[in-house]
Formats: structure tokens, C-alpha cells, sequence
């Protein structure tokens, strides 16, 4: 086992309740876990990622959790370029309540960090192997199951190889947004379940993580918005808002975005310039964001037809990948 691994499982187990919360139950230290590997269809992804979140009682992560997957997740990057796994993987994953897999998707490997049992502790994939069609980008779905179809567009982005540069992580929630216990749901600013609004949530850790592991790292958040006064008022007609999550204006990369995919959706806005709702401004990723030299935080908001649009269009999906990632 290498130096940093053995340091990865002690940071794994040095925290034990009460750590911030009741920690999930974890393997003695002297079980052996290995990696599961998996052959997956594009359609068993929704399956194995999302389905399990319906029936799930959220538990909030622990401080032994996050240092755990904050660990895992620079590890995972750092060695994706030469594609080989670490077995001690499993073992640091196992003490934090999560399982290592690796996935076979169509002949590309992903290295995939999922839930032992449900809470909403959210699921964390990594390409593996290097290629011409490496991007340093995050891509993330976090409001599942409340941004309709915003799984739909994510997984097919990251999983699938296309004429556009590739992600190299995938981050999504694994529980509704205001989930506390399966039939319950609380619609609250301060929801735990929400991952972009939770600052102690692993999931901001992880995007931390995966930030400070990839040099000049941009995050992109895919969510979607609704027509109710809920969403904010938005300019009639608009399809996206992208923004940076500054009220300020917008950054370089955002901006590029925006120019992109204006010219494939007519309604697509700019946050502040173009519209004054759904720029992300209280997003705990994007604060965190701020503190990583070189990284970039990108969000952007659809609107159910734009959703529909690229899902039903392979072409027009190829087209959003281009303008997010690169060709």
C-alpha cells in the first residue's frame, strides 16, 4: 500500500461519532474490500445511481466522511491519467460509508464512489485513462429528482463518447433536495438534503477536492428552473441562465458559455446582464470555489422545454457538450 493510501485510510477512521453525526456502520479494519467492477449500460445508470434516493432517510456526513472522500476523490484524480486503480481504494471507501467500483461504460472505465446504503451523501465518478479528449472539468447534476431530467442530460454527457472533449469527473445528489425520510419531503431554505446549500455537506468537500486536483478546474452545475414565482422572475422567452454566481458580472467562462449556447437556444441569458433570478448567488459550491486558485464555477439553469430539447435531441445534446466542454 502506498504512503499516501495508508494516510487516506487513517484519515478514514480518525474520526469517530460524535464527529458531527452518527457515522454509517463501517468494516472492521482487518476485512478485506476489494473494488467492484461492473460492465454497465448507459441505461442501468439512472438504476444504479438515482433509484435507491426514493427510499432513503437522509443522515448527515461526518467530518470522518468528508476528510475520507476528500482524500479519495484527489486520489482518483491524480491517478486517472494512468488509469490504474489503487485496491486500498475500497477499504478508505468502505470506512467512510461508501462503496469503490469500476465501471466499464461502453469500453471507457469509470472509477465510481456510491453510497453503501442510502442517505444522500451523494455519488462521485471519475474517468479513468488519459486521451486527447481530456477536459479539466467537473460536471455536476446536484438537484436530481427536483431538476427533471437534469440526470438524463448529465449522465449522458460524462458517460457517453461523443464529438466533444470528456469531463473527467461526474458529481451528482443521490436524495431529493428536501428529503428527510422516504414520504417526507420539507421545501426549506436551509434544507440538509440539499447539497448546494449545505456548506457541510460532502459534497461540497468532494468539489473542493476535485478542484484543487485539476489545474484550472471549472465546475459546471447543471439545474433547471419552472415557471412558477418560486423560480424568480426571469425575462419572458429565456431557455438558460448562466451564470458565475457573482451579482457583480459575469467571468470569462461563464461569459464564453453564454456566447455558445446562445446560438443554439435564442433564450439563453446571461446572470446579471441579462437576467436578474437564478444566478446561483448563495450556491456553497461557488463559495468554496472562490478559494481554489484557478478554478471556475459555472451554472446553468434550464428550462423544462430547453431539458426536453436536448434529451430528445442527439444532435443538439452533441452541440451543449461542445459549447460546455470543448471539441
Amino acid at each position: 500500500m502506498s504512503r499516501g493510501l495508508s494516510s487516506l485510510l487513517l484519515l478514514a477512521t480518525a474520526c469517530r461519532p460524535p464527529c458531527g453525526a452518527t457515522a454509517a456502520p463501517a468494516p472492521a479494519p482487518d476485512v478485506a474490500v476489494d473494488i467492484v467492477h461492473r460492465r454497465v449500460t448507459e441505461g442501468e445508470i439512472k438504476d444504479l445511481v438515482w433509484k435507491r434516493g426514493a427510499d432513503a432517510t437522509y443522515a448527515p456526513t461526518t467530518a470522518r466522511e468528508r476528510a475520507g472522500v476528500t482524500a479519495l476523490v484527489a486520489a482518483m484524480i491524480a491517478a486517472a491519467d494512468a488509469g490504474a486503480a489503487d485496491p486500498a481504494w475500497a477499504q478508505a471507501a468502505a470506512q467512510t460509508g461508501f462503496r469503490l467500483e469500476a465501471w466499464d461504460v461502453g469500453g471507457t472505465t469509470f472509477w465510481a464512489l456510491v453510497e453503501a446504503d442510502p442517505r444522500g451523501a451523494g455519488a462521485y465518478f471519475v474517468r479513468a485513462g488519459s486521451g486527447a479528449d481530456d477536459a479539466a472539468i467537473v460536471l455536476e447534476a446536484p438537484h436530481v429528482y427536483y431538476d427533471l431530467l437534469t440526470e438524463d442530460i448529465g449522465a449522458r454527457l460524462f458517460f457517453r463518447r461523443g464529438p466533444w472533449r470528456r469531463p473527467r469527473a461526474f458529481f451528482t445528489n443521490t436524495i431529493h433536495r428536501h428529503q428527510l425520510e422516504p414520504g417526507k419531503r420539507v421545501r426549506r431554505p436551509d434544507s440538509p438534503a440539499d447539497v448546494t446549500h449545505n456548506p457541510d455537506h460532502v459534497y461540497t468537500a468532494a468539489t473542493e477536492a476535485a478542484a484543487r486536483a485539476l489545474a484550472g478546474a471549472v465546475v459546471i452545475q447543471l439545474h433547471g428552473f419552472g415557471q412558477s414565482a418560486d423560480d424568480g422572475a426571469v425575462p419572458p422567452g429565456t431557455d438558460m441562465v448562466i451564470s458565475s454566481g457573482d451579482r457583480a458580472g459575469s467571468s470569462e467562462a461563464s461569459a464564453a458559455r453564454a456566447a455558445g449556447l446562445k446560438k443554439l437556444f435564442a433564450g439563453a441569458r446571461r446572470f446579471p446582464e441579462d437576467a436578474d433570478a437564478l444566478g446561483a448567488t448563495t450556491n456553497v459550491q461557488m463559495h468554496v470555489l472562490r478559494g481554489v486558485p484557478g478554478a471556475a464555477f459555472v451554472h446553468i439553469e434550464m428550462s423544462s422545454p430547453a431539458r426536453r430539447a436536448l434529451v430528445a435531441d442527439a444532435a443538439k445534446l452533441a452541440a451543449f457538450a461542445r459549447v460546455l466542454f470543448g471539441e
